[in-house]
């Protein structure tokens, strides 16, 4: 008998081989993007959830507090919730040395090269220290 045996010859492997680390290649940027992205909306939530507590402070006081701890927070810097942003107030005094005024800043505590540190201000202006748009930093509509 005579058998004829058939197999796949190496270079048909190595193009196989070339052709999934591409795709593995493609896909794993794409995750790295969604994770960033999911990362950038959580020190969104985090910064408007302070900015509200400062409102609500404001409100029953007249005044901005001067530090993140009046607001229940155990830190001066508190971490958001799955520790991927680290807050800071500044506060800006009027007259008589109260908070008139507030600039929050969200700093992630790993590299975000499109937005970097998220700000909202007293005002409702909202910010990022990078080059990224309002749009990318801070998601659609944003005005």
């Amino acid at each position: 008998m005579n058998c004829l045996l058939r197999a796949f010859t190496l270079i048909e492997l190595m193009l196989v081989v070339a052709i999934l680390g591409i795709l593995v290649a493609l896909a794993n940027t794409g995750y790295q993007n969604y994770v960033q992205k999911s990362k950038r909306a959580e020190g969104r939530a985090f910064l408007l959830e302070v900015a509200g507590k400062m409102e609500q402070y404001h409100y029953a006081q007249r005044k901005y507090p001067s530090d993140l701890g009046k607001l229940g927070y155990g830190e001066a810097n508190p971490l958001s919730g799955e520790e991927f942003y680290s807050m800071t107030l500044e506060c800006q005094a009027g007259d008589g040395n109260v908070c008139q005024t507030y600039t929050l800043r969200a700093e992630p505590q790993s590299p975000d090269p499109k937005c970097g540190t998220l700000t909202y201000d007293s005002e409702g202006e909202k910010g990022q220290d990078t080059g990224g748009s309002r749009k990318e930093c801070w998601g659609v509509g944003s005005g």
